[in-house]
């Protein structure tokens, strides 16, 4: 009977069924050999003293560390051997897909660059046009500002004039009180113009710092380009990266520092003290 093949990617997505390349089942059927030898090497587990008190138990506990080591060696030579058709398989499923990836990946950068060059150019006549604008609303605003300068000076002119001719006859002081009643009103509503022209040019100075994602927003059919704002880094220096520096540190895991600190103490040893760690010798048996 012809061994049943392995499910394609096509298969399962028609809803089929297919038994899978490799059960534990499997593996326990093909290696069954393995437990009668793993078999003998527990005897001897179980046959070594509790207690070494002598040079008689300490040898049978050399043979069975022996017996482990080879059978550990062997087991690992097995599962090396065993994985690699499928690592191979791997690969080969790896690559197909790598080199079909990396063509459509080329298109769409390709087709991306086309569109960031439109929105480049756009988003860069937007901004001129909005300091265009905050331009000439800056110098509409300094134009109000002027001739509020000017109304509020005569305004103060009338009121001198006023003043000066209080002596005078009661016609030339009502003509001089309604030219500066005039001349407060007039203020006034220069006064109000200015705010405004004012509130103009600071909101079209606001339009003009916008964002380049804001002046070059474009929707097309059912969907939106735009420009997406990216921060990148480049390292100068990497000895003047402050590594002690508390925002830098949180973004560092503890596991990273946990590798760190043993690259460091396999290489030193207790030569050179790591602040907050104890670098201590230890033993672990050796059985040859």
């Amino acid at each position: 009977m012809n061994a049943p093949h392995p499910i394609t990617a096509a298969e399962a997505s028609a809803g089929h069924n297919k038994p899978a390349i490799l059960t534990s089942d499997m593996m326990a059927k093909d290696f069954a050999y393995i437990d009668a030898a793993l078999l003998e090497i527990e005897m001897k587990f179980d046959g070594c003293p509790p207690v070494v008190e002598d040079d008689a138990d300490l040898e049978i506990i050399r043979e069975a560390v022996k017996r482990c080591q080879g059978a550990i060696k062997r087991l690992e030579t097995l599962r090396v051997e065993s994985k690699e058709p499928y690592l191979a398989a791997t690969r080969v499923v790896d690559g197909h897909f790598g080199k079909l990836k990396e063509r459509v990946a080329g298109w769409q950068v390709a087709i991306e660059a086309r569109a960031k060059r439109f929105l480049d150019k756009k988003a860069a006549t937007e901004q001129a046009r909005r300091e265009e604008e905050a331009r000439r609303a800056a110098e509409a605003a300094r134009a109000a500002a002027e001739r509020q300068r000017q109304a509020e000076a005569e305004r103060q002119k009338a009121e001198q004039e006023r003043a000066a001719s209080e002596q005078a006859t009661q016609r030339i002081s009502v003509e001089h009180h309604q030219r500066e009643e005039n001349a407060r009103r007039e203020e006034a509503r220069l006064r109000e113009e200015a705010a405004q022209a004012q509130a103009a040019a600071l909101k079209t100075q606001k339009e003009a710092e916008a964002k380049p994602a804001d002046m070059a927003r474009t929707r097309s059919g059912d969907g939106l380009s735009t420009l997406q704002e990216i921060w990148c880094f480049e390292v100068l220096d990497p000895h003047a990266v402050d590594l002690q520096d508390p925002v830098l540190r949180s973004f560092i895991t503890w596991p990273d520092v946990e590798k760190a600190i043993s690259r460091y103490v396999k290489l030193h040893k207790d030569t050179r003290p790591l602040k907050g760690v104890r670098i201590y010798s230890d033993t672990k048996p050796m059985m040859t």
